[in-house]
Protein backbone atom coordinates (compact mmCIF):
# COMPACT_ATOMS: atom_id res chain seq x y z
CA UNK A 1 0.00 0.00 0.00
CA UNK A 2 3.09 2.19 -0.06
CA UNK A 3 3.74 2.65 3.61
CA UNK A 4 7.25 3.47 4.38
CA UNK A 5 6.78 2.55 8.12
CA UNK A 6 5.36 -1.15 8.43
CA UNK A 7 4.51 -2.40 11.97
CA UNK A 8 4.63 -5.87 12.62
CA UNK A 9 1.74 -6.80 14.44
CA UNK A 10 2.43 -10.23 16.11
CA UNK A 11 0.08 -12.96 17.20
CA UNK A 12 -1.06 -13.88 20.93
CA UNK A 13 1.11 -16.48 22.40
CA UNK A 14 -0.90 -19.93 23.29
CA UNK A 15 -1.69 -19.02 27.15
CA UNK A 16 -3.01 -15.28 25.54
CA UNK A 17 -4.85 -16.61 22.57
CA UNK A 18 -6.65 -19.28 24.89
CA UNK A 19 -7.60 -16.58 27.47
CA UNK A 20 -9.50 -14.07 24.69
CA UNK A 21 -11.25 -17.65 23.24
CA UNK A 22 -12.59 -18.72 26.59
CA UNK A 23 -13.86 -15.02 27.52
CA UNK A 24 -15.44 -15.04 24.40
CA UNK A 25 -17.14 -18.59 24.34
CA UNK A 26 -18.48 -18.21 27.92
CA UNK A 27 -17.47 -20.16 31.43
CA UNK A 28 -21.16 -21.68 30.82
CA UNK A 29 -20.85 -23.00 27.73
CA UNK A 30 -17.16 -24.38 28.71
CA UNK A 31 -18.88 -26.09 31.68
CA UNK A 32 -21.62 -27.34 30.25
CA UNK A 33 -20.24 -30.98 29.07
CA UNK A 34 -17.18 -32.40 30.50
CA UNK A 35 -15.58 -33.06 27.08
CA UNK A 36 -15.97 -29.44 25.56
CA UNK A 37 -13.03 -27.56 27.07
CA UNK A 38 -10.48 -29.94 25.57
CA UNK A 39 -11.77 -29.51 22.17
CA UNK A 40 -12.38 -25.49 22.78
CA UNK A 41 -8.17 -25.32 22.88
CA UNK A 42 -8.06 -27.58 19.96
CA UNK A 43 -10.52 -24.93 18.12
CA UNK A 44 -8.40 -22.27 19.57
CA UNK A 45 -5.32 -23.57 18.45
CA UNK A 46 -6.46 -23.26 14.91
CA UNK A 47 -6.69 -19.89 14.97
CA UNK A 48 -2.61 -19.52 15.72
CA UNK A 49 -2.94 -16.84 17.66
CA UNK A 50 -4.92 -14.61 15.51
CA UNK A 51 -7.29 -11.72 17.92
CA UNK A 52 -9.78 -11.35 15.09
CA UNK A 53 -10.25 -15.33 14.56
CA UNK A 54 -10.05 -15.90 17.86
CA UNK A 55 -12.87 -12.95 18.17
CA UNK A 56 -15.08 -14.20 15.64
CA UNK A 57 -14.90 -18.15 16.51
CA UNK A 58 -15.09 -17.62 19.91
CA UNK A 59 -18.77 -15.69 19.54
CA UNK A 60 -19.83 -18.06 17.38
CA UNK A 61 -19.49 -20.81 19.59
CA UNK A 62 -20.84 -19.12 22.47
CA UNK A 63 -24.28 -20.58 21.92
CA UNK A 64 -22.67 -24.18 21.27
CA UNK A 65 -23.24 -26.42 23.96
CA UNK A 66 -23.24 -29.92 22.39
CA UNK A 67 -20.11 -32.47 22.44
CA UNK A 68 -21.48 -32.48 18.92
CA UNK A 69 -21.65 -28.88 17.58
CA UNK A 70 -17.55 -28.67 19.12
CA UNK A 71 -16.50 -31.79 17.11
CA UNK A 72 -18.17 -30.36 14.15
CA UNK A 73 -16.19 -27.18 14.30
CA UNK A 74 -12.95 -28.79 14.74
CA UNK A 75 -13.69 -29.74 10.95
CA UNK A 76 -16.03 -26.62 10.16
CA UNK A 77 -12.30 -24.37 10.93
CA UNK A 78 -10.51 -26.01 7.83
CA UNK A 79 -13.71 -25.48 5.32
CA UNK A 80 -13.95 -22.30 6.61
CA UNK A 81 -10.38 -21.50 5.74
CA UNK A 82 -10.91 -23.09 2.32
CA UNK A 83 -13.67 -20.81 1.29
CA UNK A 84 -11.38 -17.85 2.60
CA UNK A 85 -8.70 -18.89 0.20
CA UNK A 86 -11.20 -19.23 -2.90
CA UNK A 87 -12.89 -15.89 -1.91
CA UNK A 88 -9.29 -13.90 -2.06
CA UNK A 89 -9.12 -16.18 -5.92
CA UNK A 90 -12.20 -14.88 -6.61
CA UNK A 91 -11.19 -10.67 -5.49
CA UNK A 92 -8.15 -11.29 -7.37
CA UNK A 93 -9.66 -12.42 -10.66
CA UNK A 94 -7.73 -15.49 -10.36
CA UNK A 95 -10.74 -17.64 -10.29
CA UNK A 96 -14.11 -16.79 -12.03
CA UNK A 97 -17.80 -17.67 -10.60
CA UNK A 98 -20.19 -18.87 -12.51
CA UNK A 99 -22.94 -16.53 -12.97
CA UNK A 100 -26.42 -18.22 -12.01
CA UNK A 101 -26.36 -19.73 -9.79
CA UNK A 102 -22.99 -18.97 -7.96
CA UNK A 103 -21.98 -22.11 -6.82
CA UNK A 104 -19.28 -22.97 -9.02
CA UNK A 105 -15.71 -21.45 -10.01
CA UNK A 106 -13.65 -22.49 -12.89
CA UNK A 107 -9.91 -20.53 -13.79
CA UNK A 108 -9.46 -18.68 -16.75
CA UNK A 109 -7.57 -21.09 -19.80
CA UNK A 110 -4.27 -17.95 -19.17
CA UNK A 111 -4.78 -18.13 -15.42
CA UNK A 112 -4.67 -22.38 -15.39
CA UNK A 113 -2.12 -22.07 -17.75
CA UNK A 114 0.22 -20.03 -15.11
CA UNK A 115 -1.08 -22.19 -12.34
CA UNK A 116 0.25 -25.69 -14.06
CA UNK A 117 3.68 -23.83 -14.89
CA UNK A 118 3.89 -22.48 -11.03
CA UNK A 119 2.75 -26.07 -9.60
CA UNK A 120 5.67 -27.64 -11.70
CA UNK A 121 8.53 -25.32 -10.67
CA UNK A 122 8.29 -22.59 -12.66
CA UNK A 123 8.47 -24.82 -15.89
CA UNK A 124 11.26 -27.24 -13.99
CA UNK A 125 9.04 -29.92 -13.93
CA UNK A 126 6.81 -29.58 -16.32
CA UNK A 127 6.02 -32.90 -16.86
CA UNK A 128 4.97 -34.09 -13.56
CA UNK A 129 1.05 -32.94 -14.63
CA UNK A 130 -1.07 -33.93 -17.35
CA UNK A 131 -4.35 -32.11 -17.61
CA UNK A 132 -6.80 -32.73 -20.45
CA UNK A 133 -10.42 -32.26 -19.01
CA UNK A 134 -13.50 -31.94 -21.41
CA UNK A 135 -11.02 -31.55 -24.89
CA UNK A 136 -13.11 -34.15 -26.21
CA UNK A 137 -10.15 -36.62 -26.34
CA UNK A 138 -11.15 -40.23 -27.56
CA UNK A 139 -7.71 -42.01 -26.16
CA UNK A 140 -5.22 -41.65 -23.51
CA UNK A 141 -3.04 -38.54 -25.24
CA UNK A 142 0.63 -38.83 -26.18
CA UNK A 143 2.82 -38.11 -23.30
CA UNK A 144 6.88 -37.52 -24.15
CA UNK A 145 7.64 -39.67 -20.94
CA UNK A 146 4.90 -41.00 -18.51
CA UNK A 147 7.55 -41.62 -15.62
CA UNK A 148 7.83 -38.55 -13.58
CA UNK A 149 3.84 -37.88 -13.77
CA UNK A 150 2.66 -37.20 -10.68
CA UNK A 151 -0.98 -35.93 -11.00
CA UNK A 152 -3.87 -36.51 -14.55
CA UNK A 153 -7.33 -35.24 -15.29
CA UNK A 154 -8.51 -36.44 -17.88
CA UNK A 155 -12.06 -35.85 -17.06
CA UNK A 156 -15.23 -35.14 -19.23
CA UNK A 157 -13.73 -37.01 -22.10
CA UNK A 158 -14.57 -39.02 -24.86
CA UNK A 159 -12.16 -41.88 -23.37
CA UNK A 160 -13.63 -45.54 -23.69
CA UNK A 161 -10.13 -47.99 -22.64
CA UNK A 162 -6.67 -47.08 -21.40
CA UNK A 163 -4.41 -48.25 -23.90
CA UNK A 164 -0.90 -49.39 -23.93
CA UNK A 165 1.15 -49.90 -20.45
CA UNK A 166 2.55 -46.84 -19.25
CA UNK A 167 5.17 -47.47 -16.52
CA UNK A 168 4.10 -44.36 -13.89
CA UNK A 169 6.24 -44.77 -10.49
CA UNK A 170 5.14 -41.25 -9.37
CA UNK A 171 1.43 -40.88 -10.10
CA UNK A 172 -0.58 -40.16 -7.22
CA UNK A 173 -3.86 -38.77 -8.30
CA UNK A 174 -6.14 -40.01 -11.52
CA UNK A 175 -9.07 -38.40 -12.61
CA UNK A 176 -11.61 -40.13 -15.19
CA UNK A 177 -14.83 -38.78 -14.31
CA UNK A 178 -17.46 -38.56 -17.16
CA UNK A 179 -15.31 -40.89 -19.74
CA UNK A 180 -16.96 -43.67 -21.08
CA UNK A 181 -14.23 -46.16 -20.11
CA UNK A 182 -15.74 -50.07 -20.87
CA UNK A 183 -12.39 -51.88 -19.53
CA UNK A 184 -9.71 -51.49 -17.85
CA UNK A 185 -6.35 -53.76 -16.00
CA UNK A 186 -4.37 -51.38 -14.12
CA UNK A 187 -1.04 -52.93 -12.41
CA UNK A 188 -0.18 -51.42 -9.22
CA UNK A 189 3.61 -52.32 -7.97
CA UNK A 190 4.32 -52.75 -4.15
CA UNK A 191 6.43 -54.43 -1.60
CA UNK A 192 5.23 -57.42 -2.28
CA UNK A 193 5.10 -57.15 -6.02
CA UNK A 194 3.38 -56.43 -9.19
CA UNK A 195 -0.76 -57.13 -8.94
CA UNK A 196 -3.09 -56.98 -12.11
CA UNK A 197 -6.42 -55.25 -11.15
CA UNK A 198 -9.07 -56.11 -13.90
CA UNK A 199 -12.08 -53.83 -13.79
CA UNK A 200 -14.43 -55.71 -16.48
CA UNK A 201 -17.87 -54.75 -17.73
CA UNK A 202 -20.59 -56.73 -17.97
CA UNK A 203 -21.54 -58.96 -20.65
CA UNK A 204 -17.68 -58.91 -21.47
CA UNK A 205 -14.75 -61.37 -20.75
CA UNK A 206 -11.51 -60.02 -22.67
CA UNK A 207 -9.46 -57.43 -20.90
CA UNK A 208 -6.90 -54.92 -22.44
CA UNK A 209 -3.20 -54.57 -22.00
CA UNK A 210 -2.18 -53.79 -18.46
CA UNK A 211 -2.31 -50.59 -17.47
CA UNK A 212 -0.04 -47.68 -14.78
CA UNK A 213 2.54 -49.84 -13.64
CA UNK A 214 4.01 -49.11 -10.71
CA UNK A 215 1.58 -46.89 -9.35
CA UNK A 216 0.72 -45.41 -5.71
CA UNK A 217 -2.82 -43.69 -6.04
CA UNK A 218 -3.91 -41.45 -3.51
CA UNK A 219 -6.83 -40.26 -5.43
CA UNK A 220 -8.80 -42.16 -8.28
CA UNK A 221 -12.21 -40.06 -9.27
CA UNK A 222 -13.86 -42.44 -11.57
CA UNK A 223 -17.28 -40.40 -11.06
CA UNK A 224 -20.37 -40.78 -14.07
CA UNK A 225 -18.09 -43.50 -15.75
CA UNK A 226 -21.55 -45.28 -16.44
CA UNK A 227 -20.04 -48.46 -18.52
CA UNK A 228 -17.58 -49.38 -15.92
CA UNK A 229 -18.91 -52.37 -13.56
CA UNK A 230 -16.20 -52.51 -11.07
CA UNK A 231 -13.27 -52.22 -9.52
CA UNK A 232 -12.28 -55.42 -7.84
CA UNK A 233 -8.38 -55.53 -6.54
CA UNK A 234 -9.01 -51.84 -5.83
CA UNK A 235 -7.58 -52.79 -1.87
CA UNK A 236 -4.25 -53.31 -3.38
CA UNK A 237 -3.77 -49.51 -4.24
CA UNK A 238 -2.77 -49.22 -0.19
CA UNK A 239 -2.29 -45.53 0.21
CA UNK A 240 -5.42 -44.89 -1.54
CA UNK A 241 -7.27 -41.75 0.16
CA UNK A 242 -9.94 -40.35 -1.82
CA UNK A 243 -12.46 -43.02 -4.62
CA UNK A 244 -14.72 -41.36 -6.51
CA UNK A 245 -17.57 -44.05 -8.41
CA UNK A 246 -21.10 -41.92 -7.57
CA UNK A 247 -23.23 -42.05 -10.73
CA UNK A 248 -20.53 -44.93 -12.44
CA UNK A 249 -22.11 -48.53 -13.09
CA UNK A 250 -19.99 -49.86 -9.96
CA UNK A 251 -22.44 -50.12 -6.98
CA UNK A 252 -21.16 -50.69 -3.36
CA UNK A 253 -21.46 -54.46 -3.25
CA UNK A 254 -20.08 -56.84 -0.30
CA UNK A 255 -16.89 -57.45 -2.09
CA UNK A 256 -16.27 -54.13 -2.97
CA UNK A 257 -17.45 -53.23 0.86
CA UNK A 258 -14.37 -55.89 2.02
CA UNK A 259 -12.01 -54.13 0.00
CA UNK A 260 -12.85 -50.66 0.58
CA UNK A 261 -12.76 -51.73 4.80
CA UNK A 262 -8.87 -52.87 4.78
CA UNK A 263 -7.82 -49.92 3.11
CA UNK A 264 -6.49 -47.70 5.97
CA UNK A 265 -5.88 -44.41 4.84
CA UNK A 266 -9.56 -44.33 2.78
CA UNK A 267 -10.84 -40.42 3.94
CA UNK A 268 -13.15 -40.08 1.26
CA UNK A 269 -15.71 -42.26 -1.04
CA UNK A 270 -18.79 -41.10 -3.19
CA UNK A 271 -20.41 -44.22 -3.86
CA UNK A 272 -24.19 -45.80 -4.62
CA UNK A 273 -26.12 -48.86 -2.94
CA UNK A 274 -28.53 -50.94 -4.92
CA UNK A 275 -28.18 -54.23 -2.74
CA UNK A 276 -30.33 -54.18 0.11
CA UNK A 277 -27.85 -56.57 1.68
CA UNK A 278 -24.80 -53.97 1.25
CA UNK A 279 -27.82 -51.42 2.87
CA UNK A 280 -28.03 -53.62 5.78
CA UNK A 281 -24.51 -54.45 6.31
CA UNK A 282 -22.76 -51.18 5.87
CA UNK A 283 -22.63 -50.07 9.61
CA UNK A 284 -20.41 -53.08 9.96
CA UNK A 285 -17.56 -51.54 8.30
CA UNK A 286 -16.62 -48.79 10.42
CA UNK A 287 -13.75 -47.31 8.32
CA UNK A 288 -16.00 -47.31 4.83
CA UNK A 289 -18.79 -45.43 6.94
CA UNK A 290 -16.50 -42.94 8.04
CA UNK A 291 -15.55 -41.82 5.11
CA UNK A 292 -18.37 -41.69 3.13
CA UNK A 293 -18.79 -38.22 1.60
CA UNK A 294 -21.61 -38.91 -0.98
CA UNK A 295 -24.06 -41.59 -1.07
CA UNK A 296 -26.78 -42.65 -3.23
CA UNK A 297 -29.43 -45.60 -2.37
CA UNK A 298 -31.15 -46.83 -5.58
CA UNK A 299 -33.59 -49.52 -6.50
CA UNK A 300 -34.16 -51.33 -2.95
CA UNK A 301 -37.34 -52.90 -3.52
CA UNK A 302 -37.05 -56.25 -1.85
CA UNK A 303 -40.49 -56.27 -0.09
CA UNK A 304 -38.84 -57.94 3.26
CA UNK A 305 -36.42 -54.45 3.41
CA UNK A 306 -38.69 -52.41 5.13
CA UNK A 307 -36.76 -50.11 7.16
CA UNK A 308 -33.83 -48.38 5.66
CA UNK A 309 -31.71 -47.65 8.61
CA UNK A 310 -28.57 -45.28 8.28
CA UNK A 311 -25.58 -45.80 10.39
CA UNK A 312 -24.00 -42.12 11.68
CA UNK A 313 -21.96 -40.85 9.00
CA UNK A 314 -20.15 -37.73 10.07
CA UNK A 315 -18.86 -36.53 6.74
CA UNK A 316 -22.08 -37.02 4.83
CA UNK A 317 -22.89 -34.10 2.64
CA UNK A 318 -24.68 -35.78 0.03
CA UNK A 319 -27.68 -38.17 0.05
CA UNK A 320 -30.33 -39.32 -2.54
CA UNK A 321 -32.58 -42.08 -2.10
CA UNK A 322 -34.70 -43.01 -5.60
CA UNK A 323 -36.81 -45.78 -6.25
CA UNK A 324 -36.94 -47.43 -3.15
CA UNK A 325 -39.68 -49.51 -1.32
CA UNK A 326 -38.72 -49.50 2.16
CA UNK A 327 -41.60 -47.50 4.59
CA UNK A 328 -39.09 -46.04 7.03
CA UNK A 329 -36.34 -44.56 7.29
CA UNK A 330 -34.07 -44.20 10.64
CA UNK A 331 -31.38 -42.97 12.33
CA UNK A 332 -28.94 -45.63 13.64
CA UNK A 333 -28.88 -45.52 17.57
CA UNK A 334 -30.34 -42.13 17.77
CA UNK A 335 -33.37 -41.47 19.87
CA UNK A 336 -36.27 -38.90 19.13
CA UNK A 337 -39.18 -37.76 21.05
CA UNK A 338 -41.44 -37.05 18.49
CA UNK A 339 -43.01 -33.93 21.41
CA UNK A 340 -40.83 -31.93 21.36
CA UNK A 341 -39.13 -32.97 17.99
CA UNK A 342 -35.70 -32.39 19.19
CA UNK A 343 -33.05 -34.96 18.70
CA UNK A 344 -30.70 -36.63 21.66
CA UNK A 345 -27.82 -36.85 19.50
CA UNK A 346 -27.30 -35.63 15.75
CA UNK A 347 -26.17 -38.20 13.30
CA UNK A 348 -25.18 -36.13 10.26
CA UNK A 349 -23.76 -32.98 10.92
CA UNK A 350 -22.45 -32.72 7.71
CA UNK A 351 -25.43 -33.50 5.73
CA UNK A 352 -26.68 -30.04 3.72
CA UNK A 353 -28.13 -31.88 0.91
CA UNK A 354 -31.11 -34.62 0.54
CA UNK A 355 -32.68 -35.62 -2.52
CA UNK A 356 -36.23 -38.61 -1.74
CA UNK A 357 -37.82 -39.38 -5.22
CA UNK A 358 -39.72 -42.40 -6.49
CA UNK A 359 -40.34 -43.86 -2.52
CA UNK A 360 -44.05 -44.56 -2.63
CA UNK A 361 -44.45 -46.62 0.69
CA UNK A 362 -42.53 -43.61 2.84
CA UNK A 363 -44.93 -41.84 5.09
CA UNK A 364 -42.36 -39.32 6.61
CA UNK A 365 -39.13 -38.28 6.73
CA UNK A 366 -38.74 -38.01 10.72
CA UNK A 367 -34.65 -38.81 10.37
CA UNK A 368 -33.97 -35.43 9.17
CA UNK A 369 -34.35 -34.31 12.64
CA UNK A 370 -30.91 -35.97 12.81
CA UNK A 371 -29.25 -33.79 10.12
CA UNK A 372 -29.43 -30.24 11.83
CA UNK A 373 -27.34 -28.52 9.02
CA UNK A 374 -29.29 -29.85 6.10
CA UNK A 375 -30.04 -26.55 3.84
CA UNK A 376 -31.55 -28.49 0.74
CA UNK A 377 -34.39 -30.78 0.78
CA UNK A 378 -35.93 -32.34 -2.79
CA UNK A 379 -38.63 -34.50 -2.63
CA UNK A 380 -40.83 -35.93 -5.70
CA UNK A 381 -43.05 -38.50 -7.11
CA UNK A 382 -43.61 -40.15 -3.44
CA UNK A 383 -47.11 -40.22 -2.88
CA UNK A 384 -47.69 -41.30 0.70
CA UNK A 385 -45.67 -38.86 2.28
CA UNK A 386 -47.76 -36.95 4.75
CA UNK A 387 -45.04 -35.11 7.37
CA UNK A 388 -41.80 -33.75 6.94
CA UNK A 389 -40.62 -32.77 10.54
CA UNK A 390 -37.37 -30.95 11.61
CA UNK A 391 -36.04 -29.51 14.60
CA UNK A 392 -34.36 -26.76 13.04
CA UNK A 393 -35.18 -23.81 11.41
CA UNK A 394 -36.81 -24.03 7.50
CA UNK A 395 -34.19 -25.62 5.00
CA UNK A 396 -33.06 -22.67 2.19
CA UNK A 397 -34.81 -24.51 -0.97
CA UNK A 398 -37.44 -27.28 -0.71
CA UNK A 399 -39.31 -28.54 -3.56
CA UNK A 400 -42.41 -30.46 -3.62
CA UNK A 401 -44.28 -32.56 -6.39
CA UNK A 402 -45.86 -35.20 -6.78
CA UNK A 403 -46.73 -35.90 -3.20
CA UNK A 404 -50.35 -35.33 -2.77
CA UNK A 405 -50.75 -36.55 1.08
CA UNK A 406 -48.04 -34.26 2.14
CA UNK A 407 -49.90 -32.08 5.08
CA UNK A 408 -47.01 -31.10 6.97
CA UNK A 409 -43.30 -28.44 6.31
CA UNK A 410 -40.84 -27.95 8.55
CA UNK A 411 -41.62 -24.68 9.39
CA UNK A 412 -42.60 -22.80 12.77
CA UNK A 413 -43.24 -19.16 13.94
CA UNK A 414 -39.28 -18.48 14.20
CA UNK A 415 -38.66 -20.18 10.97
CA UNK A 416 -36.34 -18.20 8.50
CA UNK A 417 -35.14 -14.86 9.83
CA UNK A 418 -37.09 -13.11 7.12
CA UNK A 419 -39.98 -13.96 5.45
CA UNK A 420 -38.85 -11.09 2.56
CA UNK A 421 -38.51 -13.33 -0.21
CA UNK A 422 -38.63 -17.04 0.94
CA UNK A 423 -41.06 -18.71 -1.52
CA UNK A 424 -43.15 -21.97 -0.74
CA UNK A 425 -43.90 -24.14 -4.29
CA UNK A 426 -46.23 -26.75 -5.20
CA UNK A 427 -47.88 -27.57 -8.53
CA UNK A 428 -51.20 -27.92 -7.18
CA UNK A 429 -53.71 -25.17 -5.33
CA UNK A 430 -55.62 -27.56 -3.29
CA UNK A 431 -52.43 -28.30 -1.43
CA UNK A 432 -52.08 -24.93 0.27
CA UNK A 433 -55.49 -25.18 1.97
CA UNK A 434 -54.59 -28.41 3.11
CA UNK A 435 -51.23 -27.58 4.75
CA UNK A 436 -51.43 -27.94 8.49
CA UNK A 437 -49.75 -25.63 9.94
CA UNK A 438 -47.77 -25.57 13.52
CA UNK A 439 -49.85 -23.21 14.74
CA UNK A 440 -51.80 -19.62 13.67
CA UNK A 441 -48.89 -17.57 14.23
CA UNK A 442 -46.84 -19.83 11.69
CA UNK A 443 -50.03 -19.85 8.92
CA UNK A 444 -49.81 -16.15 8.98
CA UNK A 445 -46.24 -15.71 8.80
CA UNK A 446 -46.06 -18.19 5.67
CA UNK A 447 -49.32 -18.54 4.20
CA UNK A 448 -48.43 -15.46 1.51
CA UNK A 449 -45.34 -17.19 0.76
CA UNK A 450 -47.40 -19.24 -1.17
CA UNK A 451 -46.27 -19.27 -5.30
CA UNK A 452 -46.79 -22.30 -7.82
CA UNK A 453 -44.11 -24.87 -8.33
CA UNK A 454 -41.52 -23.49 -6.03
CA UNK A 455 -40.23 -23.68 -2.32
CA UNK A 456 -37.30 -21.90 -2.02
CA UNK A 457 -35.59 -18.98 -1.87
Amino acid sequence: MGDTNPVEVSCLDTNKAWELFKEKVGESILGSHIGIPKLARKVAEKCHGLPLALNVLGETMSSKDTIQEWRHASRENAFDEGYSIISSLLRACLLLEEPVYKVQVKMHDVVREMALWVASDLGEHEGRYTVQAGVGLREIPEVESWVPVRKISLMDNEIKELSGSPCCPELTTLLLQENKLLIQCIASENVIGCLEIPWLVRHTNRATACWFTGVMLICLNLESTLRLDNVSGISKFSRLRRLGLRNSYTKLDMSLLEELQLLKYLQVVTIGINSCLVAEKLSNYDRVVKCVKKLDYNDLQDESFRVLTLPTMDNLCDLEIEKCGMVEIKAEGAATSLWNRSPTSPSFLNLSTVGINYCNRLKDLTWLLFAPNLTILNVGHSNQIEYIISQEKATNGIAVAGCPNLRKLPLDSKSVATVEGFVIESPHSYWKENIEWEDEATKLRFQASWSPFRIGR
